[in-house]
């Protein structure tokens, strides 16, 4: 995700991270105790409502993220809008997770 993606997202990803602070321990604890996956468990229970907080995007903000997306170095495969709001959410949930990863090795009492 590019700084300009992050600034456009940055509500959006701080909205979903922030959304149930049970799962957000849930997911710690599983990167905590696992160490790197491909896939959390966890993180399946932020796609909702990451795929919710996109679609509720400014339509201003969402051509901004069509135009980053469109103009990204190297170039990103072309999409229909549809389907660049979709890789928008899965980036997200990313962001999430490197986020919960951070955190999870900062916290101390469990």
């Amino acid at each position: 995700m590019t700084r300009n993606e992050k600034k456009i997202l940055k509500t959006a990803i701080n909205t979903v991270t922030h959304h149930n602070k049970n799962i957000w321990w849930e997911l710690k604890r599983e990167i905590f105790d696992h160490g790197f996956q491909p896939h959390y468990y966890w993180q399946s229970e932020f796609e909702n409502i990451a795929h919710r907080v996109i679609n509720k995007l400014s339509d201003a903000d969402k051509q901004l993220l069509f135009a980053e997306w469109k103009n990204a170095k190297p170039p990103r495969t072309v999409k229909s809008d549809e389907e660049i709001l979709n890789a928008y959410t899965q980036l997200i949930i990313e962001e999430v997770v490197s986020r919960a990863s951070v955190a999870a090795n900062r916290t101390e009492n469990w």
